[in-house]
């Protein structure tokens, strides 16, 4: 196994890597910290929309930073401010497409 996969399956569990994995983890941890049922929290949307503040996206940066095994940003929520478009920066990402922390 790659060392690029690892990383995946670290936050999918799954190994797959597709967006929609990461998208799944994300909202997954996002319902849990800011107490909206996974069905509510649409990926498109603003995660402002849903009450994220910088105290979230620090702990949930740090988390993803942790599972993935490398550095991220701390404006990581801020950059990308949907799950969808988190979720295409994270799978690019760990795919060697794009280098972490560059936006």
């Amino acid at each position: 196994m790659s060392k690029d996969s690892s990383k995946t399956e670290e936050i999918n569990g799954a190994g797959a890597g597709a967006p929609e994995d990461i998208q799944t983890w994300i909202t997954a941890r996002l319902s849990e910290e800011l107490k909206v049922p996974p069905a509510k929290i649409d990926v498109t949307m603003p995660l402002t929309h849903f009450g994220l503040d910088s105290i979230v996206a620090f702990t949930l940066t740090g988390e993803l930073a942790d599972r993935i095994g490398c550095d991220l940003p701390a404006t990581l929520f801020w950059d990308y401010p949907t799950i969808e478009s988190l979720a295409r920066y994270l799978n690019k990402s760990l795919n060697g497409q794009q280098t972490p922390g560059a936006a």
